[in-house]
Order: C-alpha cells, then structure tokens, then sequence
C-alpha cells in the first residue's frame, strides 16, 4: 500500500515516480481524481477485488488529511471545519507514504487542498467491468456504488444511515438519470455488466481456409495495390515487363557434373549387380572391379559415394563453409537419366550448425 501511495503522491505533485514491473496486475492500486474545472482532487485506493476494499484520501480546505472507507468511524464533514485528520489505518499509511516520498508536505497540501467552495461532481471508476463512483458533496469525499438491482452504497461514514438516499448518491443518480444503471457505458445491471465484460474480450482469430476452393487463386493479383513505394528514379512498369528471353539450357560445367554422376550410376550398377552372382571367380572380379572404381575416383571421373553432398559455400550468408561447422547428414536417392542404372544412395546436409 505505501508503495502505490509513494508514486501517486509523487506524480500529483509533478515528481518522478517508478513502480517495479510485476507479471500480473498488483492487488494495490492508487490514483488520483479530481475536476478540472473546480481543481477539486482526492486518491482513490483500492486494496482488493470487492467494492468494500475501495477508499478515498483527499485534504481538507484547512489542511487536514480525511479519508471515506468503511473502517472508518469519524465524520468528516466535522472534521473538515478544523484542521483535524480522520483517524484509521488508510490515513496513518498515508503519512508514512507521504514522509518517504520525499515531497514537502507543504506542496502536497497546495497541490491537493479542496476549496471551500469546490462544486459536486462525480468520477467514475472502472476495476475490471465493476463500476464504483468517486463523489464529491459538501466538501466530503465518498465512494458510491450500485448493485444489480440498482440499490446504491455509500461507504461515508456520515451518510450509511441514510446510504439509499443522501448526497453522494443523489449527485450520482442526478448526473445519468433513473435508467442510467441499464446504460452500457457504466451502468451496474447484470446486463451492462455482461456487455462490458462482452466487450472486453479479444476477437477470435479469423480461421483460415486449409484448401483453396478457386483454382485461379492469383486471379486479380495484379490489380491490387503495391506494398512497396516506388521511386521517381525506378524505371517504369512495362519496361521491367518486357524483359530478354533468356537461356534454360545447362552450361558447360552442369554438363561435366551430369556426366560423371551418369558413369557413376553406371559402375555402381555393374558392381552392385556382380557382387549378387555366386561363383567361385565372383571374388576376384569383384576385387577387380572394385580397383578400377578406386583409380576413376581418384581421377575425378566418377564420384566417391562416401563423401557428403555438400556446397563449399553457403547460399544464405555466403560463408565458406570449413571443418569447424557441425552438419547433419540425411540419406537421400538420386535417379540420373542413364537408361539402365539404378538410382543410388547418397548422403546430403540436412542443416548446418555454425
């Protein structure tokens, strides 16, 4: 509580305040009040969720802090003819808030002193859908609520007697007129009540379609507008729309890849299919076999199978890639467009890991 009241102290008299971030919202919450055109202002401090644990602090026109709570016993209209202070656990608080904020009492006192002839007027409270009414009326502050049933509740101690009916309720009542408990806006009814809550609530997200249903899904893409701005200095639309035809055709070098990956397929067919026969020379014409695929993967004419597919530099930073860098291999096939080899097992980067 004393630390709700340090910043609202601070901020009412132009002071810097701070409050530490918390993941959920405190159970304490201060703040001040007041009318703009009367200057009249008060702290409203709320200590829990029920409309029982909401009080009010302000100064009186002689200089005396009075509070309005339920804890209290004192009338303040009595109190506010002196310079005396309301006596109960929000005002004894209060001074102790006030010591350790570090603002001179004189210039809280000038910044929050009610005037003698301030007018009614009332504010309205919102805690989570729950409406309560911070009230003015004769120089006493109150808190002023509603039930759903429209029966008011007036926590003056001066005035529970006469709570269905005496001045803060009627200021209140006076303001947004008989039905005013039915409005939407603030009004207490189960109904209002549910139509804030109604309106509160997040928007559910917009589902979208697991399937297109148009076949021309990018039908009218070109009229819609641009995102992106373009420059006086960009050449203009059907220039970058007449562009050159240009060649599909493998180069030079995808060529020689194309090659050596075919005789590649080609000799791992023959060794593959000479190593299913059963026969007493299979052995050396298999080891034969075996030192011929060596000497042509030696020379560069076929590919050694044992080696990761990999690039030597990286298509997204362009970073060359070294021995450092973890990858993770994945076996893949690879069909060639030989006419009678057989697809081969390779391994390939399934990601790296810098």
């Amino acid at each position: 509580m004393q630390e709700a009241l340090v910043s609202c102290i601070r901020r009412s008299c132009g002071a810097a305040s701070s409050l530490p971030m918390r993941r959920h919202e405190a159970p304490v919450t201060a703040r001040v009040i007041g009318d703009p055109e009367s200057r009249s202002r008060a702290i409203v401090l709320r200590l829990g969720a029920g409309k029982r644990d909401v009080s009010i602090l302000w100064v009186s026109a002689r200089g005396g802090v009075l509070c309005s709570c339920f804890a209290g016993t004192q009338n303040a209209m009595f109190l506010s003819a002196s310079a005396r202070s309301s006596r109960c656990s929000h005002t004894v608080v209060f001074s102790q808030a006030l010591a350790a904020s570090g603002v001179d009492p004189k210039l809280f006192q000038s910044r929050m002193r009610l005037r003698a002839d301030a007018a009614d007027f009332t504010v309205a409270l919102d805690y989570n859908s729950a409406i309560v009414w911070a009230v003015l009326y004769h120089s006493v502050f109150s808190i002023v609520s509603f039930s759903a049933a429209n029966v008011a509740l007036c926590i003056a101690p001066c005035c529970r007697r006469f709570r269905g009916r005496c001045g803060h309720v009627r200021v209140v009542r006076s303001k947004h007129g008989p039905d005013g408990f039915n409005k939407p806006l603030h009004g207490s009814s189960l109904m209002a009540v549910k139509a804030r809550k109604d309106a509160r609530k997040p928007a559910p997200p917009r589902e979208r379609a697991r399937v297109l249903n148009n076949e021309e899904e990018d039908e009218g893409v070109e009229k819609l507008p641009s995102d992106t701005m373009r420059s006086p200095h960009d050449p203009d639309l059907p220039a970058l729309c007449s562009r050159s035809k240009r060649n599909l055709l493998p180069c030079s070098g995808e060529i020689e890849q194309g090659e050596v990956w075919s005789r590649t397929a080609d000799w791992r067919t023959l060794f593959m299919r000479r190593t299913a026969v059963t026969s007493t020379d299979n052995k050396a014409d298999v080891l034969k076999l075996g030192q011929i695929y060596s000497v042509l993967a030696r020379t560069g004419s076929v590919r050694d199978l044992r080696q990761v597919l990999v690039e030597p530099f990286c298509g997204s930073c362009g970073q060359q890639r070294e021995e450092r860098h973890t990858v993770e291999k994945e076996r893949a096939i690879l069909t060639v467009h030989h006419p009678t080899a057989l697809p081969i097992k390779v391994s390939c980067i399934c990601s790296v890991i810098v």
